[in-house]
């Protein structure tokens, strides 16, 4: 649907070297360097250490998405960081006020 729309959509998965009609990369970074968004679907073991104010350098927009779908990230520590946080059953934090980061 993503790239249907128009967006550029790259993947990273530690564990599927490919995948039909996906471009599968085995370097995290490359997926998340310029990136306007950070959409988590696997709850692999690397993507729980993900540290909100590294990826804040690394990616293009200065308040970028990161969409939890997994519940592996701290959102506190997202928010804080100037991130909008949209994770799936996290209500309660999916309307938060975006911080400016200092």
């Amino acid at each position: 649907m993503m790239l249907a729309e128009g967006a550029d959509v790259a993947v990273h998965d530690p564990y599927v070297e490919e995948y039909p009609g996906v471009d599968i990369k085995q370097e995290l970074d490359a997926v998340l360097d310029g990136a306007d968004a950070v959409v988590i679907f696997t709850a692999h073991r690397q993507y729980q250490s993900l540290d909100a104010g590294e990826l804040s350098g690394t990616v293009s927009k200065p308040h970028p998405v990161i969409v939890d779908g997994r519940n592996v990230v701290d959102p506190d520590r997202f928010i804080g960081e100037g991130w909008i946080y949209k994770g799936i059953g996290r209500g309660d934090r999916n309307s938060h006020t975006i911080i400016e980061k200092r």
